[in-house]
């Protein structure tokens, strides 16, 4: 198994969801804000044991109905570059956890960053992640979404994944197996959503 700890994130971009947010919850994130904060999470990661390093590259809040009411890269271009740089000066590739375009191209841009769980909408995010040789997508999540809240806009958001899986077939993007399994539990009924 090749492991990532816990993410990493900035302040205000992961909420958890069904929580009052002046209540105090564990979360499955780092919180670091600026360069110096991210490059000691980064430390603190592999300290703990990471493999890999994983960190939100934006954050998005949605309606129970699956409709995204707000979606915003999380980190600045600094934070995002010593990110990266830190996790390449110790040998870790970095997993970048993005919905949108602009934080999935952030990532690449930052330099090293190898994999993404972007649903990217547009083909020139997909080339540059085929340039870097990233691996993407993690679908599992919002399929179980859609099946738990059958609406229009949770199919939309399994249909985009979809399409975003085959145009990175089309444009040989290496791709590997991703679940983003942790924060739901088993389906209740049996169905393929691979």
């Amino acid at each position: 198994m090749q492991v990532a700890t816990r993410a990493i994130s900035t302040t205000g971009n992961y909420a958890l969801l069904g929580y009052a947010p002046e209540v105090t919850v564990p979360k499955g994130v780092q919180i670091a804000d600026g360069a110096d904060e991210i490059r000691k999470a980064v430390r603190e990661q592999i300290s703990f044991g990471a493999d890999w390093i994983k960190f939100y590259g934006d954050y998005r809040k949605f309606l129970p109905t699956g409709e995204i009411v707000d979606l915003r890269v999380t980190m600045t271009p600094e934070e995002t570059a010593a990110l990266v740089d830190e996790a390449s000066r110790r040998h870790r590739p970095v997993a970048a956890h993005c919905y949108g375009d602009d934080a999935a191209r952030q990532a690449v841009k930052a330099g090293s960053a190898r994999s993404s769980t972007a649903s990217s909408r547009r083909d020139d995010a997909q080339d540059d992640a085929r340039q870097r040789g990233l691996l993407l997508p993690d679908a599992r999540g919002y399929w179980f979404s859609a099946q738990e809240t059958p609406t229009p806009a949770w199919a939309k958001v399994v249909e985009g994944h979809r399409a975003s899986f085959q145009r990175a077939l089309k444009m040989k993007v290496k791709i590997a197996s991703g679940s983003d399994a942790g924060d739901f539990p088993p389906p209740r009924r049996p169905g393929n959503w691979s």
